[in-house]
């Protein structure tokens, strides 16, 4: 006896199971493609996370310098009304930006106040100076 697969009439409730199976087959594929898009998604922000990270090591690279958190003061020149941001661990001026009014009046107050009445010269006047040089030439 020979045994072939040939083409066989489906009875009704056959029909109906073979429907009912390739609807539940069909959900399936409809999970698994959402599951597919979602792990898309996941790799393809991981995969740009790290292509973002070797952008910035090889800018880094490149530039021969990387931007990091530094501390700074300002310091207030009032002759050139300037304010200098100055970098705390090399002593270099990193900016440069004009004084604003209450800053310059401030400064202003402040030069005034120390030079008041109080205040006394460093430098000798000039008779002063003339006799200290006539003294240290008799000296010699």
């Amino acid at each position: 006896m020979l045994i072939r697969q040939l083409p066989v009439a489906l009875t009704s409730d056959e029909l109906k199971s073979y429907g009912t199976e390739l609807a539940a087959t069909i959900g399936r594929i409809g999970v698994i493609e959402v599951e597919r898009k979602a792990s898309a998604v996941a790799f393809k922000a991981r995969l740009e996370e790290l292509d973002l990270q070797v952008h910035d090591l090889a800018a880094d690279i490149s530039a021969k310098h990387t931007l990091r958190q530094v501390e700074c003061s300002e310091h207030q020149d009032a002759r050139r009304a300037v304010v200098e941001l100055v970098r705390e661990d090399t002593g270099e001026i990193v900016e440069v930006r004009a004084m604003t009014a209450a800053e310059l009046s401030e400064a202003r107050q402040v030069r005034l106040f120390d030079a008041g009445p109080m205040a006394t010269s460093k430098r000798k006047p000039a008779k002063a100076r003339a006799n200290a040089g006539a003294t240290e030439a008799e000296a010699e």
